[in-house]
């Protein structure tokens, strides 16, 4: 899974002791688990639904990566939808 600035990669380079950065990443992860499941859940029992998920910037490459791993889940650009 690839992720972007502030994700995985950089638990191991926090320079704070302890395992704060640790806990720091997986409960963000945890946080953007949450949201992308309540996302899914909003249209699971309407097969073919239209969704526009609008997010923070943070947030938006864990929820598309999330995304993607779920069935019959398949994401496409706005501003190519609203043209």
């Amino acid at each position: 899974m690839k992720m972007e600035r502030g994700g995985r990669r950089a638990a191991p380079f926090c320079r704070r002791p302890g395992n704060y950065c640790r806990i720091y990443f997986a409960c963000r992860e945890i946080c953007n688990l949450r949201v992308v499941a309540n996302i899914r859940a909003s249209f699971c029992s309407k097969p073919g639904a239209c969704v526009l998920n609008i997010v923070r910037a943070s947030h938006k490459p864990y929820d598309d990566t999330y995304l993607a791993m779920m069935s019959d889940v398949s994401r496409v650009d706005a501003e190519a939808v609203l043209k």
